[in-house]
């Protein structure tokens, strides 16, 4: 038992310094319109198992203190040392709620456009009020500084978020086979080919780079219908990295490529109505797979019990077989005394009456049981 306690420590310790490092590099990649560390935080606390979580908010909390400690002289060491330890609980309060109201992935990710969205607003939130409570940084004089805050959490967390829940998935259903493989593979080639006409030094104008950003929707919409959510999953990362990558950032918090931040935010919104409609579309999907299968099964079980029963089958209209011949021999005996004593006419007529009962009698064995075959 203390080797397993020793274990299990060590497991959260390592997942504390991992998610740390991963905190650390996603921060050093990101910007006000494209906040990577709170798809990061979103991601991992929705996903991870709550055994964990202690290990992860101390993880959370030593990546904060190593980008704000640095910061002591402007903002005095109250909010440098303890907001680290403040924000990672108040954006759990709403995971936690989350999980549990929907306790599985499956369940989790038809609603990840709401959850999303409420998890930026209410991080932009708690970033207002602990900065506030502990005389921190001023965060947003504005309201449209707060909306470029709140669009770069909602893209972070999709980036990060889309992909787990993608491969979450996969464990419990096929995922992938050659359409998919390859309708992703045409769609990320569009993607980088759009992407490269707008970041190559080929001179286009403004209006022509707004509308080379917006065909770039075209391919996750293409991906969504073809595949529904996994589609429109897959579309949107790719999207949402492409966009990213042609903003210019000037290192200052709260500055922003005002045309690419249009886009973004106009991307916020298709996201959020794609896997809308790319969960719908999954369900009519998954519910034609299961009804083929099932029609394949009813199929299926009809061909056995049809095989099971075809002996049983084959010998009841044996036994019809041989029961009319011995009634045939009986008609003919018949028929030679009626012949004996003189009434032809009611002979004539058994004979009759007895071809009518011979093609009744083959036309109904044929609809049990084809013997004509043997």
């Amino acid at each position: 038992m203390e080797g397993s306690g020793w274990f299990r420590l060590s497991k959260g310790l390592l997942s504390s310094a991992l998610y740390c490092a991963a905190y650390w590099c996603l921060w050093q990649a990101s910007f006000d319109q494209w906040f990577l560390p709170a798809g990061l935080r979103a991601t991992v606390f929705l996903l991870a198992p709550l055994r964990y979580w202690p290990y992860l908010l101390l993880g959370d909390a030593a990546a904060l203190l190593m980008i704000r400690s640095p910061m002591v002289e402007d903002y005095g060491p109250v909010w440098s040392y303890l907001s680290p330890f403040l924000l990672a609980p108040w954006v759990t309060t709403v995971v936690f709620f989350v999980r549990k109201k929907l306790r599985t992935p499956e369940r989790q990710a038809p609603w990840l456009p709401l959850i999303g969205i409420g998890l930026a607003l209410w991080g932009v939130l708690g970033n207002v009020t602990i900065n506030t409570a502990l005389s921190g940084p001023p965060s947003f004089d504005t309201l449209s500084k707060a909306l470029n805050f709140a669009v770069g959490n909602y893209l972070g967390i999709l980036l990060l978020a889309l992909p787990a829940y993608f491969f979450s998935l996969g464990k419990h259903r096929q995922i992938t086979g050659t359409s998919f493989v390859r309708d992703a593979i045409i769609a990320l080639v569009i993607v980088v080919g759009l992407h490269a006409s707008l970041t190559l030094d080929v001179g286009i104008t403004r209006s022509t780079k707004q509308i080379l950003l917006m065909v770039l929707f075209l391919p996750a919409a293409w991906l969504m219908l073809m595949h529904g959510w996994r589609g429109a999953a897959i579309g949107i990362c790719m999207v949402n990295l492409a966009i990213a990558q042609t903003m210019t950032y000037t290192g200052e918090q709260g500055t922003k490529d005002y045309d690419v931040y249009l886009i973004q935010v106009g991307l916020t919104i298709a996201a959020s109505i794609l896997l809308v409609i790319g969960t719908k579309i999954s369900i009519l999907y998954d519910r034609a797979r299961q009804l083929g299968i099932s029609e394949q099964r009813a199929q299926a079980m009809t061909r056995s019990s049809l095989l099971a029963g075809e002996d049983s089958l084959r010998e009841q209209v044996l036994y019809m077989a041989q029961m009319h011949v011995y009634m045939d021999d009986q008609r003919k005996q018949l028929v030679e005394l009626l012949k004996s004593q003189g009434k032809f006419t009611d002979a004539m007529l058994l004979n009759s009456a007895a071809v009518e009962h011979m093609q009744s009698f083959e036309s109904r064995a044929r609809a049990i049981y084809p013997l004509g075959i043997e």
